[in-house]
């Protein structure tokens, strides 16, 4: 899975041919953060060996592919029977309509759909960043020891979180908020 995730297309080789298969695609996964579900709760019940070998099931390689990885919490009682807000959907799909526009006008005539795609080593070329943002991109990626890979995908999340907010530089908040999908939290905290 990690040669069609990063390149987006299948290389079969056999004697005599090698062929292409075009293969993007939008990988969407879940999972429990342990065997029983409740980790990081006074209900989990499974030893620290038992939660690493299950968090273990996804190698860091596959893991260092996937784009944004989103920690949920339990609702609450009072949000499971919270009133539905009225036109979210409408108002969330403008806002990416909107992020997706400033996406095309950036990358018009450069071969790039959006910000995911961006080519490595041309990420920081595409994903302008305020003084500010630079310092705390580099704090992160000192203080978390993030593979070139990761570095890159924290730069077009965060590229991505400051088009959502309609601003042209990205800026320390987009950063620290990226870092919250990119670097994880209780289940790399674990490992």
């Amino acid at each position: 899975m990690r040669q069609p995730i990063e390149s987006g297309e299948i290389v079969i080789s056999r004697v005599g041919a090698t062929l292409n298969f075009p293969c993007r695609f939008t990988l969407v996964a879940a999972m429990n953060p342990c065997p029983c579900g409740y980790f990081g709760s006074d209900m989990c019940r499974c030893k620290d060996t038992d939660v690493k070998k299950y968090q273990k099931k996804l190698s860091g390689p596959i893991l260092d592919r996937i784009d944004l990885q989103v920690e949920m919490d339990r609702l609450s009682t009072e949000e499971r029977f919270a009133p539905i807000e009225e036109d979210l959907s409408a108002r969330l799909r403008m806002k990416v309509e909107r992020a997706r526009d400033r996406q095309i006008a950036r990358f018009a005539g450069k071969g790039i759909p959006y910000n995911a795609a961006i080519p490595g080593g041309t990420v920081l070329d595409y994903c302008e960043f305020s003084s500010e943002a630079m310092s705390c991109f580099k704090e992160t990626i000192e203080n978390n020891t993030l593979s070139t890979r990761s570095m890159d995908r924290l730069a077009k999340v965060a590229r991505t979180i400051a088009d959502l907010d309609g601003i042209k530089k990205v800026q320390a908040v987009h950063i620290r908020k990226a870092t919250t999908f990119v670097v994880g939290g209780v289940l790399r905290e674990s490992l």
